[in-house]
């Protein structure tokens, strides 16, 4: 019997081509200039922490906790806004990352559970994205201090970093998710829900929770 044929493998175009090689050749040479000069391995604890700071379920499950036990109105409307910003984020992400379907750099062996397992495209980086995403939010409309901004800044940018330092991404990876997370960031703003909409969205989520203080909470 004739064998079944194989799948073929998606061509690329070659201008493309040329591009991700030069990208995986840049990056390459950024991340053994960067670990020929300075301590990665001692500051890989750090980068790891930054990586769960910005992941997509701890953020999503803060924020989710916070409308839960906040009781001021002002807050619990930010959150909503936040929720709703980050789903956005979850679905375009996951979206341009099936389309594209970019493999991650080889990860490293201890890193074969908590990044290749979970997800293993690499364009573009859902944490640049979401850094950029959340420190927008926080600096536009979360009432923070002008004081906060400059570390604010500096985490967002530590966050992007270290996704090259830890070989999670590619450079363009990194500067497409920081390019979409400016994106979902002007679309939240421009779709900025009012009182009356957080409203119902912290009743609804108070009767998923069995909180029945949440609707006496006045936006």
């Amino acid at each position: 019997m004739d064998q079944a044929p194989q799948s073929k493998k998606r061509e690329v175009h070659p201008m493309l081509k040329k591009i991700l090689d030069f990208d995986k050749d840049v990056s390459g040479r950024i991340c053994f200039a960067a670990e020929k000069k300075l301590p990665i391995k001692k500051w890989k604890p750090t980068f790891k922490l930054l990586e769960v700071s910005c992941h997509g379920v701890p953020t999503i499950a803060a924020t989710v906790a916070g409308i839960y036990l906040f009781r001021d109105s002002s807050i619990d409307c930010f959150l909503v806004n936040v929720l709703m910003a980050l789903l956005l984020d979850l679905v375009c992400v996951a979206v341009v990352k099936a389309v594209a379907r970019r493999r991650r750099p080889a990860p490293n062996e201890d890193d074969l559970l908590t990044v290749a397992a979970v997800d293993k495209f690499s364009f573009p980086s859902g944490h640049a994205c979401r850094a950029v995403l959340l420190t927008g939010l926080l600096l536009a409309r979360g009432g923070w201090p002008t004081l906060l901004a400059p570390p604010l800044l500096a985490w967002a940018c530590c966050v992007c970093a270290s996704r090259l330092l830890l070989r999670r991404h590619y450079l363009l990876d990194v500067l497409a998710g920081m390019a979409l997370g400016y994106l979902e960031l002007a679309a939240t703003l421009w779709l900025w829900l009012d009182a009356d909409s957080c409203r119902g969205w912290v009743r609804w989520l108070g009767g998923v929770l069995g909180d029945d203080g949440a609707d006496g909470r006045e936006l």
